[in-house]
């Protein structure tokens, strides 16, 4: 009722008698009550049926003491819930009941390792709406959070899973939980057979209440985590350092000088012209302070990460590296203004 749009006083009363019920003596044994009493309109041939239930046992989920349901009992309400994801019309209630599900303290690795294949396998997340999306994101944040160790055993497995999930996502309430993730699997996760999770992120403006700034700020964090994402994202870096936008060259500047010190100096040096072309002519040329900083605070951050890198060349190479630039600098600093 709840859970599928139904928000009468009727409604709302008859949800809150049913939780009150469950929620009184044996909570396990009244929710395996509820769930028997309710199996003809769970399985009807009627989605609109089908569905009310399924949101109703799932708001059910939410609000009862999850900690009277032992971890028999939540394994068979996550092998209930996984079973019947190949039903579309049920999908988003039945991903709200997982996420009740994988917020219980009784709710165990293996539990983490099902719930996460069934939901890569039956349901492909970027055909149905926001809120859904959001939810099966919810429980990707519950599973990483409680079960990472479980989920490292099936490293490949999550790591594809979970770009598949997010390919395409557009929305800026989506892209901010999304972006969270990426940051955890680099973290904790063999990606270097998946680097393709750096195609489905990028920057939108939004219309939600999260700014462009917030995105940007959470996909820099996610771009500048590891050097594997150098391939991918030093190209559209460059192409962004040479935009017409002001906010689009500064967003680069920013970027590649959280992103050196990851990449290293070896990622930097064959495109290292390139870079200073671009950001020379913010300082020589600037017509706008916040970019003139950008470009100054760039520089030393690839400047920095040069030197650190070739220390072993005896400085030679960074000298030859950078003597065009302090040269110019020098031709700069003596004509008169």
């Amino acid at each position: 009722m709840v859970s599928t749009g139904d928000t009468s006083t009727e409604a709302s009363q008859a949800s809150g008698n049913i939780i009150k019920a469950v929620n009184t003596a044996s909570v396990q044994a009244n929710l395996l009550q509820l769930i028997q009493s309710m199996e003809e309109y769970l399985t009807s041939d009627d989605d609109h049926i089908r569905a009310k239930a399924t949101g109703l046992l799932s708001h059910t989920l939410h609000k009862c003491d999850q900690q009277s349901i032992n971890e028999a009992a939540v394994s068979v309400l996550v092998d209930f819930y996984c079973d019947r994801l190949t039903d579309r019309t049920c999908v988003p209630n039945l991903l709200e009941g997982l996420v009740a599900l994988t917020s219980s303290d009784n709710f165990t690795g293996p539990n983490a390792v099902t719930t996460a294949t069934r939901i890569f396998e039956r349901v492909e997340i970027q055909r149905f709406p926001q809120a859904t999306r959001n939810t099966a994101f919810h429980i990707f944040e519950n599973l990483m959070d409680k079960h990472l160790s479980a989920l490292k055993a099936i490293n490949n497995e999550f790591v594809y899973g979970f770009t598949q999930a997010m390919d395409g996502e557009k929305d800026p309430r989506n892209l901010m939980a999304a972006f969270k993730l990426v940051k955890l699997i680099v973290q904790h996760f063999d990606i270097g057979a998946h680097v393709e999770v750096m195609d489905n992120t990028s920057c939108f403006y939004d219309p939600y209440g999260i700014t462009a700034d917030d995105l940007k700020q959470s996909l820099r964090q996610c771009i500048s985590s590891t050097g594997l994402f150098a391939k991918l994202a030093v190209p559209l870096i460059l192409e962004k350092l040479s935009s017409t936008s002001g906010s689009a060259k500064k967003d680069s500047m920013e970027t590649l000088a959280a992103c050196a010190p990851v990449y290293g100096a070896n990622i930097l040096l064959p495109v290292i012209d390139e870079i200073f072309d671009a950001l020379k002519v913010e300082v020589f040329h600037s017509t706008d302070q916040a970019l003139e900083d950008a470009a100054l605070a760039c520089i030393e951050s690839v400047v920095a990460t040069l030197s650190s890198g070739l220390v072993s060349n005896s400085g030679e190479t960074i000298e030859k590296i950078l003597k065009p630039l302090v040269v110019e600098c020098i031709a700069n600093l003596k004509e008169p203004n």
